[in-house]
């Protein structure tokens, strides 16, 4: 008997799925817990992990926040069943971080937003398992507050929420000095009238989020920030990306403790 892509077992149809779990909290029962993963085609899926809260459960050391595995699903109608959970790369370290633990619950909230199950993104694995990974490596706040900009206007660019940073959205003026989520980016002073939830940005600031939009992670991290500029980086990547997703996102505002 096949297992691969396609077995009937039990009426239900069996799949492999290479995936991360973003979210783990959800509890079914008294041992259970519901798994929201990323697959490695982009895909979200939801999966019971039966015995996952059991001390010693033969899950108990797999499911796990951040964790990334390959999956035997027993494909149901709106949520799979895990039968195999082999590990690949456990993220452990991030648990023995705080900073780094609170970076990774961001980058993990974000794409459980911006992942959906009837919709192939292979990006979107890719750059959260790619983020998740270069935690573990960051012991600066200010590297991974860095980190979490990037990921966040790559992952909304990509999604089709790119700022326009350059210039001003409504005139074309070089000399910006607002940015405006709900507008889609930078405004001049001339054209900053009567608009709402402005919040200033100098022009370090953007070409800083230029940089970060054009640049791969690992020239991101291996740049020198200055904290005050980063974390006010880190606002406004929370700000566009709870207007453009229209979610409150509250591993994000614990990581900037706002």
């Amino acid at each position: 008997m096949q297992s691969t892509n396609g077995v009937l077992m039990n009426r239900r149809k069996l799949i492999r799925k290479h995936a991360l779990i973003i979210d783990h909290r959800t509890k079914l029962k008294e041992k259970d817990r519901i798994l929201t993963l990323v697959c490695d085609d982009g895909t979200q899926r939801q999966a019971i992990a039966k015995g996952a809260l059991k001390p010693g459960g033969r899950f108990a050391g797999v499911c796990e926040f951040a964790h990334e595995a390959d999956f035997l699903l027993a494909e149901g109608t709106s949520l799979d069943i895990v039968q195999e959970a082999v590990s690949i790369c456990p993220h452990k370290t991030l648990r023995e971080l705080p900073d780094a633990f609170a970076a990774a619950c961001v980058v993990c909230e974000l794409a459980r937003y911006t992942t959906f199950p009837d919709l192939p993104n292979p990006f979107m694995f890719n750059i959260c398992s790619c983020a998740l990974s270069l935690c573990e490596t960051i012991n600066s706040y200010t590297v991974l507050l860095a980190l979490v900009v990037a990921y966040t206007f790559k992952v909304l660019a990509h999604e089709g929420y790119r700022p326009i940073l350059s210039s001003c959205i409504y005139c074309g003026e070089a000399d910006i000095a607002y940015f405006s989520a709900t507008s889609g980016g930078s405004i001049c002073t001339s054209c900053a009238h009567d608009i709402d939830g402005l919040s200033e940005i100098t022009p370090s600031e953007v070409q800083f989020l230029e940089f970060m939009l054009g640049s791969v992670f690992d020239k991101i991290i291996h740049t020198d920030y200055d904290p005050k500029i980063m974390y006010n980086l880190g606002l406004l990547a929370h700000q566009w990306a709870a207007t453009h997703l229209d979610v409150r996102l509250r591993a994000f505002e614990f990581f900037l403790q706002i």
